[in-house]
Protein backbone atom coordinates (compact mmCIF):
# COMPACT_ATOMS: atom_id res chain seq x y z
CA UNK A 1 0.00 0.00 0.00
CA UNK A 2 1.06 3.42 -0.14
CA UNK A 3 1.71 4.11 3.13
CA UNK A 4 3.64 7.09 2.74
CA UNK A 5 0.18 8.47 1.49
CA UNK A 6 -2.66 6.32 4.00
CA UNK A 7 -2.62 4.51 6.80
CA UNK A 8 -4.03 1.04 6.66
CA UNK A 9 -7.25 1.91 8.83
CA UNK A 10 -8.21 5.08 6.27
CA UNK A 11 -7.48 2.48 3.02
CA UNK A 12 -9.95 -0.27 4.86
CA UNK A 13 -12.32 2.33 5.81
CA UNK A 14 -12.43 3.85 2.12
CA UNK A 15 -12.90 0.33 0.78
CA UNK A 16 -15.78 0.00 2.67
CA UNK A 17 -17.09 3.36 1.11
CA UNK A 18 -16.56 1.81 -2.02
CA UNK A 19 -18.60 -1.50 -1.95
CA UNK A 20 -21.58 1.00 -0.66
CA UNK A 21 -21.03 4.04 -3.52
CA UNK A 22 -23.86 4.20 -5.70
CA UNK A 23 -21.86 6.89 -8.10
CA UNK A 24 -17.86 7.23 -8.82
CA UNK A 25 -17.13 10.27 -6.28
CA UNK A 26 -14.19 11.20 -5.18
CA UNK A 27 -12.57 9.29 -2.27
CA UNK A 28 -13.04 10.20 1.17
CA UNK A 29 -9.69 9.36 2.21
CA UNK A 30 -7.84 11.71 -0.37
CA UNK A 31 -10.24 14.23 0.91
CA UNK A 32 -9.27 13.70 4.43
CA UNK A 33 -5.23 13.37 3.14
CA UNK A 34 -5.32 16.28 1.55
CA UNK A 35 -7.98 18.68 3.36
CA UNK A 36 -6.70 22.02 2.14
CA UNK A 37 -7.00 21.09 -1.86
CA UNK A 38 -9.46 23.08 -3.86
CA UNK A 39 -12.72 20.62 -4.86
CA UNK A 40 -11.48 22.40 -8.25
CA UNK A 41 -8.29 20.37 -8.16
CA UNK A 42 -9.57 17.05 -6.43
CA UNK A 43 -11.60 16.77 -8.84
CA UNK A 44 -9.08 17.37 -11.42
CA UNK A 45 -6.61 14.62 -10.15
CA UNK A 46 -9.06 12.43 -9.31
CA UNK A 47 -10.30 12.83 -13.07
CA UNK A 48 -6.92 12.46 -14.47
CA UNK A 49 -6.41 9.03 -12.51
CA UNK A 50 -9.68 8.17 -13.80
CA UNK A 51 -8.83 9.24 -17.60
CA UNK A 52 -5.68 7.10 -17.17
CA UNK A 53 -6.93 4.04 -15.76
CA UNK A 54 -9.71 4.01 -18.55
CA UNK A 55 -7.60 4.42 -21.14
CA UNK A 56 -5.89 1.08 -20.22
CA UNK A 57 -9.08 -0.90 -18.79
CA UNK A 58 -11.46 -0.33 -21.64
CA UNK A 59 -7.88 -1.90 -24.00
CA UNK A 60 -7.84 -4.58 -21.67
CA UNK A 61 -11.30 -5.69 -20.42
CA UNK A 62 -12.25 -7.70 -23.88
CA UNK A 63 -9.56 -9.67 -23.49
CA UNK A 64 -8.95 -10.84 -20.00
CA UNK A 65 -7.25 -14.45 -19.57
CA UNK A 66 -7.64 -17.14 -16.43
CA UNK A 67 -10.93 -15.26 -15.09
CA UNK A 68 -9.99 -11.53 -14.85
CA UNK A 69 -6.43 -10.93 -15.29
CA UNK A 70 -4.42 -9.10 -17.80
CA UNK A 71 -1.52 -7.30 -18.63
CA UNK A 72 -0.48 -3.60 -17.78
CA UNK A 73 2.87 -1.48 -17.20
CA UNK A 74 2.59 -0.06 -13.86
CA UNK A 75 5.33 2.68 -15.02
CA UNK A 76 3.18 3.98 -17.62
CA UNK A 77 0.59 3.88 -15.31
CA UNK A 78 2.77 6.23 -12.67
CA UNK A 79 3.89 8.06 -15.58
CA UNK A 80 0.79 9.28 -17.47
CA UNK A 81 -1.33 10.09 -14.12
CA UNK A 82 1.70 12.63 -13.01
CA UNK A 83 2.43 14.64 -10.14
CA UNK A 84 0.51 17.44 -8.30
CA UNK A 85 2.28 19.81 -5.31
CA UNK A 86 0.40 20.18 -2.32
CA UNK A 87 2.01 22.53 0.51
CA UNK A 88 5.56 21.65 0.35
CA UNK A 89 5.68 18.33 -1.16
CA UNK A 90 5.15 16.44 -4.59
CA UNK A 91 3.06 14.08 -4.75
CA UNK A 92 2.40 11.29 -7.55
CA UNK A 93 -1.26 10.88 -8.45
CA UNK A 94 -1.16 7.18 -9.16
CA UNK A 95 -0.06 6.83 -5.99
CA UNK A 96 -2.61 8.54 -4.14
CA UNK A 97 -5.69 6.77 -6.24
CA UNK A 98 -4.23 3.09 -6.82
CA UNK A 99 -4.74 1.29 -2.91
CA UNK A 100 -7.99 3.51 -1.91
CA UNK A 101 -9.42 3.50 -4.93
CA UNK A 102 -8.06 0.42 -7.06
CA UNK A 103 -9.48 -1.05 -10.32
CA UNK A 104 -6.71 -3.70 -10.45
CA UNK A 105 -4.75 -5.76 -8.26
CA UNK A 106 -0.83 -6.66 -8.90
CA UNK A 107 -0.35 -10.11 -8.60
CA UNK A 108 3.24 -10.58 -10.68
CA UNK A 109 5.60 -7.49 -11.10
CA UNK A 110 6.71 -7.55 -14.36
CA UNK A 111 10.02 -5.96 -16.33
CA UNK A 112 8.13 -3.80 -18.51
CA UNK A 113 8.94 -5.24 -21.51
CA UNK A 114 6.60 -5.82 -23.95
CA UNK A 115 5.16 -9.67 -24.21
CA UNK A 116 4.58 -11.64 -27.16
CA UNK A 117 0.52 -12.46 -26.97
CA UNK A 118 -0.25 -8.72 -25.72
CA UNK A 119 -0.03 -5.77 -28.29
CA UNK A 120 -0.89 -3.23 -26.21
CA UNK A 121 0.26 -3.35 -22.54
CA UNK A 122 3.29 -4.64 -21.14
CA UNK A 123 3.67 -7.63 -18.50
CA UNK A 124 3.26 -6.47 -14.90
CA UNK A 125 0.24 -9.46 -13.78
CA UNK A 126 -2.75 -7.95 -12.33
CA UNK A 127 -6.24 -9.22 -11.30
CA UNK A 128 -9.43 -6.40 -12.18
CA UNK A 129 -11.45 -6.07 -9.08
CA UNK A 130 -14.46 -4.12 -7.74
CA UNK A 131 -15.97 -4.73 -11.13
CA UNK A 132 -19.33 -2.38 -9.25
CA UNK A 133 -16.67 0.32 -9.73
CA UNK A 134 -15.48 -0.65 -13.56
CA UNK A 135 -19.43 -0.76 -14.48
CA UNK A 136 -19.95 2.55 -12.82
CA UNK A 137 -17.47 3.99 -14.24
CA UNK A 138 -17.76 2.82 -17.84
CA UNK A 139 -21.67 3.96 -17.13
CA UNK A 140 -20.56 7.54 -16.72
CA UNK A 141 -18.27 7.49 -19.31
CA UNK A 142 -19.50 9.63 -22.25
CA UNK A 143 -19.45 7.78 -25.56
CA UNK A 144 -17.23 10.08 -27.57
CA UNK A 145 -14.67 9.55 -24.53
CA UNK A 146 -14.42 5.97 -24.45
CA UNK A 147 -14.01 5.73 -28.34
CA UNK A 148 -11.08 8.16 -27.56
CA UNK A 149 -9.55 5.97 -24.93
CA UNK A 150 -9.78 2.96 -27.25
CA UNK A 151 -8.81 4.06 -30.55
CA UNK A 152 -6.45 7.23 -29.53
CA UNK A 153 -7.40 10.69 -28.57
CA UNK A 154 -8.92 13.25 -31.83
CA UNK A 155 -9.22 9.80 -34.05
CA UNK A 156 -11.85 10.28 -36.65
CA UNK A 157 -14.07 6.70 -37.24
CA UNK A 158 -14.51 7.88 -40.87
CA UNK A 159 -10.87 7.71 -42.01
CA UNK A 160 -10.57 5.51 -44.96
CA UNK A 161 -8.20 3.48 -43.04
CA UNK A 162 -11.39 1.83 -41.19
CA UNK A 163 -13.53 -0.77 -42.46
CA UNK A 164 -16.61 -0.29 -41.26
CA UNK A 165 -18.68 -3.02 -39.14
CA UNK A 166 -22.42 -1.59 -39.05
CA UNK A 167 -23.64 -2.19 -35.44
CA UNK A 168 -26.91 -3.68 -34.58
CA UNK A 169 -27.54 -1.03 -31.83
CA UNK A 170 -30.88 -2.53 -30.60
CA UNK A 171 -29.96 -6.00 -30.58
CA UNK A 172 -26.66 -5.44 -28.90
CA UNK A 173 -28.64 -3.94 -26.27
CA UNK A 174 -30.68 -6.91 -25.88
CA UNK A 175 -27.84 -9.14 -25.44
CA UNK A 176 -26.21 -6.53 -22.71
CA UNK A 177 -29.47 -6.47 -20.37
CA UNK A 178 -29.72 -10.98 -20.97
CA UNK A 179 -26.01 -11.05 -20.20
CA UNK A 180 -26.93 -8.65 -16.95
CA UNK A 181 -29.24 -11.12 -16.15
CA UNK A 182 -27.94 -14.27 -16.14
CA UNK A 183 -24.59 -12.71 -13.86
CA UNK A 184 -27.19 -11.38 -11.16
CA UNK A 185 -28.42 -15.33 -11.52
CA UNK A 186 -25.17 -17.13 -11.12
CA UNK A 187 -23.42 -17.97 -7.86
CA UNK A 188 -20.99 -16.32 -6.77
CA UNK A 189 -19.30 -20.04 -6.35
CA UNK A 190 -19.09 -19.91 -10.10
CA UNK A 191 -16.25 -18.20 -10.78
CA UNK A 192 -15.30 -19.41 -14.29
CA UNK A 193 -18.75 -18.73 -15.57
CA UNK A 194 -19.14 -15.61 -14.05
CA UNK A 195 -16.12 -14.29 -15.38
CA UNK A 196 -16.54 -15.74 -18.96
CA UNK A 197 -20.45 -13.79 -18.77
CA UNK A 198 -18.67 -10.51 -17.77
CA UNK A 199 -15.79 -10.83 -20.90
CA UNK A 200 -18.74 -10.98 -22.84
CA UNK A 201 -20.04 -7.96 -21.23
CA UNK A 202 -17.12 -6.45 -20.97
CA UNK A 203 -16.74 -6.52 -24.90
CA UNK A 204 -20.50 -5.77 -26.05
CA UNK A 205 -21.18 -2.60 -23.39
CA UNK A 206 -17.32 -0.72 -25.52
CA UNK A 207 -18.70 -1.90 -28.91
CA UNK A 208 -21.97 -0.52 -27.96
CA UNK A 209 -20.38 2.85 -26.59
CA UNK A 210 -18.51 3.26 -29.88
CA UNK A 211 -21.81 2.74 -31.80
CA UNK A 212 -23.76 5.09 -29.85
CA UNK A 213 -20.27 7.95 -30.64
CA UNK A 214 -19.96 6.74 -34.74
CA UNK A 215 -23.97 6.65 -34.68
CA UNK A 216 -23.71 10.71 -33.18
CA UNK A 217 -20.94 11.72 -35.65
CA UNK A 218 -21.47 10.01 -38.84
CA UNK A 219 -25.35 9.09 -38.95
CA UNK A 220 -25.25 5.37 -38.17
CA UNK A 221 -23.58 2.90 -35.57
CA UNK A 222 -20.70 1.05 -36.91
CA UNK A 223 -17.55 -0.78 -35.79
CA UNK A 224 -14.41 0.99 -37.45
CA UNK A 225 -12.08 -1.58 -37.79
CA UNK A 226 -8.28 -0.91 -38.31
CA UNK A 227 -6.99 -4.06 -40.95
CA UNK A 228 -3.72 -6.04 -39.92
CA UNK A 229 -2.47 -8.03 -42.37
CA UNK A 230 -0.10 -10.62 -41.34
CA UNK A 231 2.75 -11.35 -43.47
CA UNK A 232 1.41 -15.52 -43.65
CA UNK A 233 -1.82 -14.43 -45.29
CA UNK A 234 -4.61 -13.59 -42.54
CA UNK A 235 -6.24 -10.58 -42.31
CA UNK A 236 -6.41 -9.24 -38.83
CA UNK A 237 -7.82 -5.96 -37.18
CA UNK A 238 -6.06 -4.14 -34.08
CA UNK A 239 -7.94 -3.25 -31.37
CA UNK A 240 -11.75 -4.58 -30.42
CA UNK A 241 -12.76 -5.65 -33.63
CA UNK A 242 -15.31 -8.59 -34.75
CA UNK A 243 -12.56 -11.28 -34.53
CA UNK A 244 -11.66 -10.74 -31.24
CA UNK A 245 -14.78 -10.99 -29.66
CA UNK A 246 -16.93 -13.68 -28.36
CA UNK A 247 -19.56 -15.93 -30.72
CA UNK A 248 -21.99 -14.26 -28.54
CA UNK A 249 -21.05 -10.69 -28.71
CA UNK A 250 -20.21 -11.05 -32.55
CA UNK A 251 -23.88 -12.67 -32.80
CA UNK A 252 -25.16 -9.30 -31.00
CA UNK A 253 -22.73 -6.98 -32.94
CA UNK A 254 -24.67 -8.23 -36.02
CA UNK A 255 -28.03 -8.99 -35.49
CA UNK A 256 -29.90 -12.02 -37.20
CA UNK A 257 -27.43 -13.30 -39.93
CA UNK A 258 -25.50 -16.55 -41.49
CA UNK A 259 -22.41 -17.61 -40.79
CA UNK A 260 -20.45 -20.04 -42.52
CA UNK A 261 -17.74 -21.98 -41.83
CA UNK A 262 -15.18 -23.98 -43.30
CA UNK A 263 -15.95 -27.79 -42.17
CA UNK A 264 -12.93 -28.92 -39.67
CA UNK A 265 -10.76 -26.20 -41.00
CA UNK A 266 -7.39 -27.18 -40.02
CA UNK A 267 -7.77 -30.84 -41.70
CA UNK A 268 -9.16 -29.42 -44.78
CA UNK A 269 -6.77 -27.14 -45.74
CA UNK A 270 -4.26 -29.88 -44.57
CA UNK A 271 -5.43 -32.39 -46.62
CA UNK A 272 -5.89 -30.23 -49.69
CA UNK A 273 -2.08 -28.94 -48.84
CA UNK A 274 -1.05 -32.88 -48.99
CA UNK A 275 -3.44 -33.68 -52.15
CA UNK A 276 -1.45 -30.85 -54.51
CA UNK A 277 2.10 -32.55 -53.26
CA UNK A 278 0.95 -35.49 -54.05
CA UNK A 279 -0.18 -35.24 -57.64
CA UNK A 280 -3.82 -34.73 -56.80
CA UNK A 281 -6.45 -36.88 -54.00
CA UNK A 282 -7.06 -39.72 -56.42
CA UNK A 283 -3.09 -40.50 -56.30
CA UNK A 284 -3.24 -40.30 -52.24
CA UNK A 285 -6.90 -42.44 -52.02
CA UNK A 286 -5.32 -45.14 -54.27
CA UNK A 287 -2.15 -45.13 -52.17
CA UNK A 288 -4.23 -45.27 -48.77
CA UNK A 289 -2.46 -41.97 -47.51
CA UNK A 290 -4.37 -39.27 -45.19
CA UNK A 291 -7.05 -42.41 -44.68
CA UNK A 292 -7.76 -41.01 -41.28
CA UNK A 293 -7.88 -37.58 -41.93
CA UNK A 294 -10.86 -38.40 -44.63
CA UNK A 295 -12.61 -40.41 -42.21
CA UNK A 296 -12.25 -37.53 -40.03
CA UNK A 297 -13.61 -34.79 -42.36
CA UNK A 298 -17.01 -37.49 -43.40
CA UNK A 299 -17.73 -38.86 -40.00
CA UNK A 300 -16.22 -36.15 -37.67
CA UNK A 301 -19.15 -35.95 -35.48
CA UNK A 302 -19.59 -39.86 -34.94
CA UNK A 303 -15.92 -39.84 -34.17
CA UNK A 304 -16.06 -36.91 -31.62
CA UNK A 305 -19.70 -38.67 -29.85
CA UNK A 306 -17.22 -41.80 -29.27
CA UNK A 307 -14.66 -40.39 -28.07
CA UNK A 308 -16.33 -38.16 -25.94
CA UNK A 309 -18.60 -41.42 -24.81
CA UNK A 310 -15.55 -43.63 -24.29
CA UNK A 311 -13.13 -41.31 -22.84
CA UNK A 312 -15.12 -39.50 -20.38
CA UNK A 313 -17.15 -42.91 -19.13
CA UNK A 314 -17.20 -42.30 -15.10
CA UNK A 315 -15.95 -39.14 -15.26
CA UNK A 316 -18.96 -37.15 -14.25
CA UNK A 317 -19.13 -34.56 -16.82
CA UNK A 318 -22.16 -33.34 -19.00
CA UNK A 319 -21.88 -34.80 -22.53
CA UNK A 320 -22.24 -31.85 -24.72
CA UNK A 321 -18.88 -30.24 -22.46
CA UNK A 322 -17.63 -34.44 -23.41
CA UNK A 323 -17.98 -33.56 -26.86
CA UNK A 324 -16.73 -29.69 -26.97
CA UNK A 325 -13.40 -31.61 -25.25
CA UNK A 326 -12.69 -33.94 -27.32
CA UNK A 327 -13.42 -31.26 -30.49
CA UNK A 328 -10.83 -28.88 -28.88
CA UNK A 329 -8.45 -32.02 -28.67
CA UNK A 330 -8.73 -32.92 -31.89
CA UNK A 331 -8.42 -29.32 -33.65
CA UNK A 332 -5.25 -28.88 -31.71
CA UNK A 333 -3.54 -31.77 -32.95
CA UNK A 334 -4.40 -31.12 -36.38
CA UNK A 335 -2.26 -27.64 -35.47
CA UNK A 336 0.64 -29.60 -34.12
CA UNK A 337 -0.47 -29.79 -30.10
CA UNK A 338 1.29 -32.60 -27.96
CA UNK A 339 0.65 -33.43 -24.85
CA UNK A 340 2.21 -31.14 -23.06
CA UNK A 341 3.47 -28.08 -25.34
CA UNK A 342 0.91 -26.03 -27.30
CA UNK A 343 0.67 -25.95 -31.37
CA UNK A 344 2.03 -24.10 -34.07
CA UNK A 345 -0.33 -21.90 -34.71
CA UNK A 346 -3.86 -20.94 -33.38
CA UNK A 347 -6.24 -17.70 -34.41
CA UNK A 348 -3.48 -15.11 -33.01
CA UNK A 349 -0.43 -16.38 -34.82
CA UNK A 350 0.22 -17.70 -31.46
CA UNK A 351 1.55 -20.88 -29.46
CA UNK A 352 -1.68 -22.73 -28.56
CA UNK A 353 -2.80 -24.53 -26.00
CA UNK A 354 -1.10 -28.22 -25.08
CA UNK A 355 -3.76 -31.10 -24.65
CA UNK A 356 -2.79 -31.23 -20.82
CA UNK A 357 -4.34 -27.75 -20.79
CA UNK A 358 -7.59 -29.29 -22.87
CA UNK A 359 -7.90 -32.98 -21.76
CA UNK A 360 -7.06 -31.84 -17.77
CA UNK A 361 -8.42 -35.24 -16.44
CA UNK A 362 -5.51 -37.90 -16.63
CA UNK A 363 -7.70 -40.51 -16.79
CA UNK A 364 -9.67 -39.21 -19.89
CA UNK A 365 -6.46 -38.18 -21.77
CA UNK A 366 -4.50 -41.70 -21.46
CA UNK A 367 -7.74 -43.07 -22.83
CA UNK A 368 -7.81 -40.42 -25.49
CA UNK A 369 -4.54 -40.89 -26.39
CA UNK A 370 -4.36 -44.84 -26.76
CA UNK A 371 -7.16 -45.17 -28.67
CA UNK A 372 -6.72 -46.99 -31.21
CA UNK A 373 -8.07 -44.62 -33.84
CA UNK A 374 -6.57 -41.33 -32.54
CA UNK A 375 -2.75 -43.26 -32.14
CA UNK A 376 -3.34 -44.33 -36.07
CA UNK A 377 -4.65 -40.56 -36.61
CA UNK A 378 -1.57 -38.85 -34.77
CA UNK A 379 0.53 -41.22 -36.53
CA UNK A 380 -0.54 -39.81 -39.95
CA UNK A 381 -0.65 -36.15 -39.27
CA UNK A 382 3.09 -36.76 -38.23
CA UNK A 383 3.90 -38.07 -41.38
CA UNK A 384 1.51 -35.50 -43.32
CA UNK A 385 3.40 -32.33 -41.65
CA UNK A 386 6.87 -34.06 -42.61
CA UNK A 387 5.74 -34.14 -46.19
CA UNK A 388 4.35 -30.86 -46.17
CA UNK A 389 7.82 -29.70 -44.96
CA UNK A 390 9.84 -31.66 -47.14
CA UNK A 391 7.45 -29.92 -49.77
CA UNK A 392 8.02 -26.73 -48.63
CA UNK A 393 11.98 -26.99 -48.22
CA UNK A 394 12.55 -28.40 -51.90
CA UNK A 395 10.31 -25.40 -53.32
CA UNK A 396 11.60 -22.74 -55.26
CA UNK A 397 10.03 -20.05 -53.12
CA UNK A 398 12.17 -21.32 -50.02
CA UNK A 399 13.95 -18.84 -49.53
CA UNK A 400 11.29 -16.15 -49.42
CA UNK A 401 9.20 -18.03 -47.49
CA UNK A 402 11.76 -18.64 -45.01
CA UNK A 403 12.89 -14.64 -45.25
CA UNK A 404 9.39 -13.84 -44.35
CA UNK A 405 9.49 -16.97 -41.20
CA UNK A 406 12.41 -15.36 -40.09
CA UNK A 407 10.78 -11.62 -39.35
CA UNK A 408 8.13 -13.34 -38.47
CA UNK A 409 10.20 -14.71 -35.46
CA UNK A 410 11.45 -11.45 -34.17
CA UNK A 411 14.65 -11.21 -32.33
CA UNK A 412 16.12 -14.72 -32.76
CA UNK A 413 14.93 -14.95 -36.79
CA UNK A 414 15.08 -18.95 -36.74
CA UNK A 415 13.08 -20.42 -39.31
CA UNK A 416 11.28 -22.79 -37.40
CA UNK A 417 9.26 -26.25 -38.83
CA UNK A 418 6.22 -24.60 -36.98
CA UNK A 419 6.35 -21.29 -38.54
CA UNK A 420 6.52 -23.15 -41.61
CA UNK A 421 3.75 -25.51 -41.49
CA UNK A 422 1.70 -21.90 -39.86
CA UNK A 423 3.00 -19.69 -43.24
CA UNK A 424 1.84 -22.71 -45.42
CA UNK A 425 -1.72 -23.40 -43.64
CA UNK A 426 -2.29 -19.53 -43.72
CA UNK A 427 -1.28 -18.71 -47.40
CA UNK A 428 -3.75 -21.49 -48.59
CA UNK A 429 -6.93 -20.75 -45.74
CA UNK A 430 -6.57 -17.53 -47.11
CA UNK A 431 -6.27 -18.57 -51.09
CA UNK A 432 -9.71 -20.87 -50.41
CA UNK A 433 -11.66 -18.15 -48.93
CA UNK A 434 -10.45 -16.01 -51.08
CA UNK A 435 -12.15 -17.85 -53.90
CA UNK A 436 -15.48 -18.51 -51.99
CA UNK A 437 -15.55 -14.19 -51.56
CA UNK A 438 -14.71 -13.92 -55.08
CA UNK A 439 -17.58 -15.96 -56.02
CA UNK A 440 -20.19 -14.63 -53.47
CA UNK A 441 -19.36 -11.38 -55.52
CA UNK A 442 -19.71 -12.41 -58.45
CA UNK A 443 -23.46 -12.60 -57.57
CA UNK A 444 -23.80 -9.65 -55.56
CA UNK A 445 -24.09 -11.09 -52.19
CA UNK A 446 -22.27 -8.98 -49.74
CA UNK A 447 -20.06 -10.11 -47.07
CA UNK A 448 -20.72 -8.37 -43.62
CA UNK A 449 -17.56 -9.91 -42.02
CA UNK A 450 -14.33 -12.63 -42.49
CA UNK A 451 -13.07 -14.36 -39.65
CA UNK A 452 -10.48 -16.37 -41.01
CA UNK A 453 -11.87 -19.51 -42.08
CA UNK A 454 -15.57 -18.35 -41.58
CA UNK A 455 -17.62 -16.06 -43.44
CA UNK A 456 -21.12 -14.56 -42.69
CA UNK A 457 -23.45 -12.71 -44.75
CA UNK A 458 -26.96 -10.88 -43.90
CA UNK A 459 -29.25 -13.31 -46.35
CA UNK A 460 -28.81 -16.96 -46.36
CA UNK A 461 -26.44 -17.87 -49.75
CA UNK A 462 -28.62 -19.41 -52.24
CA UNK A 463 -27.95 -23.47 -52.86
CA UNK A 464 -26.50 -22.54 -56.34
CA UNK A 465 -24.13 -20.66 -55.28
CA UNK A 466 -22.98 -22.89 -52.56
CA UNK A 467 -22.78 -25.57 -54.64
CA UNK A 468 -20.67 -23.32 -57.10
CA UNK A 469 -18.35 -23.01 -53.89
CA UNK A 470 -17.93 -26.20 -53.07
CA UNK A 471 -17.56 -27.20 -57.11
CA UNK A 472 -14.46 -24.87 -57.31
CA UNK A 473 -12.82 -25.81 -54.02
CA UNK A 474 -13.03 -29.90 -55.31
CA UNK A 475 -10.06 -28.52 -57.40
CA UNK A 476 -7.99 -29.20 -54.69
CA UNK A 477 -10.17 -31.38 -52.59
CA UNK A 478 -13.39 -33.07 -52.48
CA UNK A 479 -13.18 -32.74 -48.53
CA UNK A 480 -13.64 -29.21 -48.27
CA UNK A 481 -17.27 -28.46 -47.22
CA UNK A 482 -19.15 -25.34 -45.67
CA UNK A 483 -21.77 -25.72 -42.75
CA UNK A 484 -23.88 -22.96 -41.98
CA UNK A 485 -25.38 -21.80 -39.29
CA UNK A 486 -28.36 -19.30 -39.05
CA UNK A 487 -27.94 -17.19 -35.75
CA UNK A 488 -31.33 -15.66 -34.60
CA UNK A 489 -31.28 -12.34 -33.10
CA UNK A 490 -31.19 -11.70 -29.15
CA UNK A 491 -34.86 -11.80 -27.44
CA UNK A 492 -35.56 -9.23 -25.22
CA UNK A 493 -34.46 -9.71 -21.22
CA UNK A 494 -38.47 -9.83 -20.75
CA UNK A 495 -38.64 -12.98 -21.89
CA UNK A 496 -35.86 -14.60 -20.33
CA UNK A 497 -36.83 -13.55 -17.63
CA UNK A 498 -40.35 -14.93 -18.10
CA UNK A 499 -39.10 -18.25 -19.28
CA UNK A 500 -36.74 -18.55 -16.23
CA UNK A 501 -40.02 -18.03 -13.48
CA UNK A 502 -42.06 -20.28 -16.06
CA UNK A 503 -39.83 -22.95 -15.24
CA UNK A 504 -39.27 -22.14 -11.33
CA UNK A 505 -43.11 -22.34 -11.33
CA UNK A 506 -43.33 -25.83 -13.16
CA UNK A 507 -40.32 -26.83 -10.80
CA UNK A 508 -42.20 -25.42 -7.99
CA UNK A 509 -45.67 -27.65 -9.06
CA UNK A 510 -43.26 -30.50 -9.59
CA UNK A 511 -42.61 -30.53 -5.95
CA UNK A 512 -45.24 -30.12 -4.59
CA UNK A 513 -47.45 -32.97 -6.77
CA UNK A 514 -44.70 -35.39 -5.65
CA UNK A 515 -44.60 -33.86 -2.01
CA UNK A 516 -49.17 -34.46 -2.34
CA UNK A 517 -48.58 -38.08 -3.38
CA UNK A 518 -45.81 -39.13 -1.21
CA UNK A 519 -48.13 -38.03 1.80
CA UNK A 520 -51.03 -39.75 0.05
CA UNK A 521 -49.01 -43.10 0.06
CA UNK A 522 -48.27 -42.77 3.96
CA UNK A 523 -51.69 -42.21 4.77
CA UNK A 524 -52.73 -45.35 2.40
CA UNK A 525 -50.27 -47.44 4.69
CA UNK A 526 -51.40 -46.06 7.81
CA UNK A 527 -54.63 -46.58 6.82
CA UNK A 528 -54.34 -50.70 5.70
Amino acid sequence: MSKEYYSDEAVKAQHVLNKAATEIAIPKAFKDRFPDLSIKDQEKHFNKYLDVVSGVLWKSLPYLKDGSQTHVSTGGLYDDCRHFQYKNGRYSIWKCFKDIYPMFIVLEKGSNLKIADSPFEKNTKVQIVNERLIKMLLNERAPKSVFYELFGENEDASDPKYERLEIDMDNLQRYIDNTEYEISRTDAEQTALQAKLRKGLYQAQLVHKVGAHTEAAHGYAFLPMLPSPSSFGRIYYKGLNIQNVTKQVRSAIIGEHFQYDMNAAVYAVKLAIYNMINAGENELIQTRKGTYTREYLNEKNAIRQRLARECFEGVGVDHKFAVDRIKQALTAIGFGAKTTTGFWFDGNDQKGTALTDILKSPVVRERFLSDPWVEAFLSEQSVIEAEILDSIKAGSDFDEIAQVVREKNGANGRVTNPLLLAYTYQQNETFLMDVAIEILAQYGIPVVARIHDAFVTSAAVPTKVMDEIIMEWSRFSSHITLDCEKVQAWRPVDVKIALVEHDANVEAHRKHIALEERKARIHSLRAN
